[in-house]
């Protein structure tokens, strides 16, 4: 069924088309044609009369166009009737050539009406919404992981005070992960704790000079350089108890409370509880 609005002062060879596409079109939906001047026709899917945009209404376009044809000897120009429609992709051509077909025979013309102005299928519909609706549910799935997360991502220092009650009352978890918690995280979470009270600052700089002079240089504010001993012997023990065992140590390996080896000669030593 085609509702035919505006059509008046149409070009004759359009409307002996429309004429005979109005006989043979039949759809659950009627489409309205509607006269944009004498030369094109465009038709829209009734349902969507309303629609703002285009592509939201307009199935397609029939039209009248000059194209020049030449036999080699003389150009000419002639009259052609073009169809247009979502439906058409024609790979051999770029942009609205593409959605594009053109004859100057009516007959063919009339066919390519009938094959391509047709109302919007389910498909074309959807696509018009698809990446809002997909927007909206990416939006929910997120607002929904992301409120999850929130609520079990529960503080470290919360969790401590859990698992250590549990542990002190003989309460075993049901999971593996859990109970590896209670038997093992309130240690490390304890030595972390002190770890996090740590400060590279209280690390001193210890240098060996050729005649096995020792100089010391603290990195705590107002300090600055520290003293210098004739020999790391008659450096205080806490200092020289831990050279000597860092110098066993493989050179740039962090020793818990002991510091670090650099080389035979240069050690960075913790001088903090």
């Amino acid at each position: 069924m085609i509702d035919t609005r505006t059509i008046d002062d149409l070009d004759p060879r359009l409307k002996n088309l429309l004429v005979q596409f109005r006989r043979i079109q039949v759809s659950k939906y009627p489409l309205i044609a509607v006269g944009v001047d004498s030369a094109e026709l465009r038709f829209i899917d009734s349902r969507f009369i309303d629609e703002e945009e285009r592509k939201h209404k307009v199935v397609g376009s029939l039209f009248l166009d000059k194209r020049e044809v030449s036999n080699g000897v003389e150009t000419r120009e002639e009259t052609v009737f073009v169809v247009e429609s979502h439906l058409i992709n024609n790979g051999r051509f770029r942009g609205t050539r593409a959605t594009q077909i053109i004859t100057k025979d009516p007959q063919k013309a009339l066919k390519n009406v009938q094959a391509y102005i047709r109302p919007f299928g389910g498909p074309s519909i959807s696509r018009w919404t698809q990446h809002q609706a997909m927007g909206a549910f990416q939006d929910w799935t997120w607002n929904v992981r992301k409120d999850a997360r929130e609520t079990m991502q529960i503080d470290m220092k919360v969790i401590y005070e859990e698992v250590k009650r549990m542990r002190e009352l003989g309460i075993r978890a049901q999971t593996e992960a859990f109970q590896k918690a209670i038997d093992e995280g309130v240690d490390k979470l304890e030595t972390m704790r002190h770890v996090e009270n740590k400060n590279f600052n209280e690390l001193v700089h210890v240098f060996f000079n050729p005649d096995d002079t020792v100089s010391v240089t603290t990195q705590k504010p107002f300090e600055g350089v520290g003293p210098e001993y004739a020999s790391i012997d008659v450096a205080p023990y806490e200092l020289s108890s831990r050279v000597g065992m860092l110098r066993m140590m493989e050179a740039t390996n962090y020793v818990p409370h002991v510091g670090v080896k650099m080389n035979d000669r240069t050690f960075w030593v913790d001088m903090g509880n």
